[in-house]
């Protein structure tokens, strides 16, 4: 996949004013801050907005 040489090539780069770079500043300060996995999946829910017609209620 493509997306993903594209994705590992851009966490590889350096910052441009900063001395480190993505995926290292990822791994030391966002990876640890991060609450573990769920045990289960989430399941999708599907939402439909509706509008009661003006004399519907009353």
């Amino acid at each position: 996949m493509w997306q993903c040489d594209l994705l590992a090539r851009l966490n590889d780069n350096p910052f441009q004013k900063l001395p480190s770079r993505r995926a290292s500043t990822f791994a030391e300060i966002d990876a640890p801050a991060l609450p573990p996995l769920p045990p289960h999946r989430y399941e999708m829910a599907r939402f439909r907005s509706v509008r009661a017609h003006i004399a519907g209620h009353g």
